[in-house]
């Protein structure tokens, strides 16, 4: 039983120490610190398992913050030569499944999809990862346009180059940001340009990082608006980029589907599972008084 009031650490060791047959298993200060570092190291992928934001914005650049900081514990010689090793494997690791995600157009075009990064984010105007990602993102742009208007000629492209140098204490986002080009570094668009060339200027601000989705509500509708980006925005920034949340809903789905409700149609789980994600998220308005006075006027009526 752990105690109110101690950390976690406190906590492990307490209960460890009251079972003599776990003693053994004990950790030290040196295990602990280890464990600490090893914390830093691997914090950056819980950006990934957030479930009430979108994450695939944020794939590429995660791989580009790993990629920096796993450097970072290579070259450093306070650290133990394991890690040291570890970190040296992880690069190369890092290098060949960071490739297929750079060929990916749904990572490419959520990235651009992002106020904060937009096309800017992949580098220099001159830069091969800037010119390929401009014409996916622009390629995809004409599709969804097509319905609505012509598709738009060419952009015009920031001027400034990105810049790659990561500050210290800086939170995941931000640091994601910075290695692209800073948001600072994009122009603004006029009325009078087209929908494409307003949004890869900047137009609309970078606006909260952390709320994305709050940016498109706000700029899809409006005169100054991007209609057409924002449907975009809308189908690629709904793909998952990993699997946490949809294991999370297996793991929660069988107290739903348990041995007595082992006979449940597809569709009244499905309706179910939806209802309590919805409730949580505050999108539905659920009164139990309201209910119980439902239930108890219905059992007079029958009565």
């Amino acid at each position: 039983m752990i105690k109110r009031g101690h950390t976690l650490r406190e906590g492990i060791d307490h209960w460890v120490f009251l079972h003599a047959e776990f003693r053994d298993l004990a950790l030290s200060k040196s295990d602990w610190k280890q464990l600490e570092q090893l914390e830093k190291i691997l914090g950056v992928t819980l950006q990934m398992s957030h479930a009430d934001t979108p994450t695939i914005p944020w794939v590429l650049p995660m791989y580009w913050l790993m990629e920096y900081q796993l450097c970072l514990v290579s070259e450093d010689m306070a650290l133990p030569l394991s890690f040291r090793e570890a970190a040296t494997v992880g690069i190369n690791k890092l290098e060949k499944y960071h490739t297929y995600a750079k060929n990916n157009l749904f990572y490419v075009v959520a990235t651009a999809c992002h106020p904060a990064m937009r096309l800017n984010w992949f580098g220099p105007p001159d830069s091969d990862e800037y010119e390929r990602a401009s014409t996916i993102f622009q390629h995809v742009y004409e599709e969804y346009s097509q319905s609505t208007h012509p598709p738009t000629s060419g952009l015009t492209s920031p001027s400034k180059p990105n810049n790659r140098n990561l500050p210290s204490n800086t939170s995941f986002l931000q640091s994601c940001l910075t290695l692209g080009s800073s948001f600072n570094d994009l122009g603004s668009g006029t009325l009078t340009a087209s929908e494409y060339d307003r949004y890869t200027h900047g137009d609309g601000g970078a606006g909260d990082i952390e709320k994305l989705l709050g940016w498109w509500k706000e700029h899809s509708t409006s005169k100054e608006g991007f209609p057409v980006i924002s449907r975009i925005a809308c189908d690629f920034l709904a793909i998952p980029s990993a699997s946490v949340s949809v294991e999370r809903l297996f793991s929660s789905l069988r107290h739903l589907c348990s041995d007595l409700r082992s006979s449940l149609k597809a569709e009244t789980t499905t309706s179910a599972m939806c209802t309590k994600q919805w409730l949580k998220q505050g999108m539905l308005e659920f009164d139990v008084r309201r209910l119980i006075s439902s239930q108890t006027m219905t059992q007079k009526k029958t009565d």
